[in-house]
């Protein structure tokens, strides 16, 4: 994904389990970039619909490339809590 030094990215995300069925978080989803030099995630994120989907803003900082992880604990599995992480590549270039 690219973007600009001027520019935020909105992001909405939920957990499906294999089936594509919403999976129940235990808790607050966290997001974190791999370098908050270049975009970081301010806290907290926020779900308007009691957990089913979560939502977010990706800030740009400085040109660069880095990484934004989202990790939750959802029940997905028959052997109960899991860390689920999903993952965004993200490019930052300065705006003209």
């Amino acid at each position: 994904m690219d973007i600009t030094t001027e520019q935020n990215l909105p992001f909405k995300f939920k957990v499906v389990d294999g089936r594509g069925r919403p999976a129940a978080i235990d808790g607050t989803p966290t997001a974190v970039s791999s370098d908050e030099t270049i975009a970081k995630v301010p806290d907290p994120l926020t779900s308007a619909d009691g957990g089913k989907t979560w939502d977010g803003v990706i800030e740009s900082v400085t040109p660069g490339s880095c990484r934004i992880a989202v990790t939750a604990d959802s029940d997905i599995t028959p052997e109960g809590v899991s860390d689920v992480i999903g993952t965004l590549d993200l490019n930052v270039t300065l705006d003209p």
